[in-house]
């Protein structure tokens, strides 16, 4: 039996820029898919993210004596040294594995990566491009239903206008190592609302103010509140009163 070809996320999970075992055909063919894959893309920043992320967290951490050369035994032991690419992959995941010991040793990552600014950020970015969602469905008990198996935030609380909009499907994603829900309604106009749902520990710092906080992100609005333990964001594209309108009254 052929060995499995590597999928293109799977090649990028070990890239790793000026590293010359990266300089081979595959890495460039790979890199290129990006500029044709919206989601590729997404997927591809919020893998750098991570890695920044990790590397501003591990910054001046003392590791283990001896684990680097350790880990380079061990590699050069394995018979996968003859597979390059199988080799680059058992090296990611232990390095993973390391930082991830590391990591819940010294604690969470840094609050100042979980801002709300960051936050809205990350999320306007998803949408700007029509987002792929997980689930399409016009029935907000499917998508409730769905977020719950992905362990996402599923029970929202809707503001009273903007139960009368149409879902049209959901999603789940990432931020500050929280799953985070997304559910898009269909406006009178044809275009998209998002609503996105967290969990008040992935914007430790978020305090919500006596309204809701607006903020613009190019033609896009945002509006923030949060509910429970709970943080809300809303954002769509318009000015402020096109979301006021939904929040009237909630």
């Amino acid at each position: 039996m052929m060995p499995k070809r590597p999928s293109v996320r799977e090649i990028l999970g070990v890239y790793r820029e000026n590293d010359p075992a990266c300089a081979e055909e595959r890495f460039a063919q790979a890199l290129h898919a990006i500029d044709s894959d919206p989601d590729l893309a997404r997927w591809w920043e919020e893998e750098k993210r991570l890695d920044a992320a990790f590397g501003e967290k591990l910054r001046g951490t003392h590791l283990p004596a001896g684990l680097k050369e350790r880990m380079l035994t061990a590699r050069d032991r394995s018979p996968a040294k003859r597979f390059p690419m199988q080799t680059a992959a058992l090296l990611a995941a232990a390095c993973f594995l390391a930082l991830a010991v590391v990591v819940s040793l010294r604690g969470p990552l840094p609050d100042s990566t979980r801002s709300l600014a960051n936050f809205r950020d990350e999320m306007a970015g998803f949408v700007k491009v029509p987002p792929t969602l997980e689930m399409t469905t016009s029935r907000l008990a499917d998508a409730t239903a769905f977020l719950q198996k992905t362990s996402a935030p599923s029970e929202i609380v809707l503001p009273k206008k903007l139960q009368e909009l149409e879902p049209v499907g959901c999603r789940t994603l990432r931020f500050g190592g929280n799953n985070v829900a997304l559910i898009c309604f269909k406006r009178s106009d044809g275009r998209l609302l998002h609503l996105f749902v967290a969990q008040r520990k992935a914007l430790p710092h978020f305090s919500s103010g006596a309204g809701p906080d607006y903020a613009a992100q190019g033609e896009w609005m945002t509006a923030t509140w949060s509910q429970g333990d709970q943080v809300y964001l809303m954002m769509a594209q318009g000015d402020r009163a096109a979301l006021e309108n939904y929040l009237a009254n909630s």
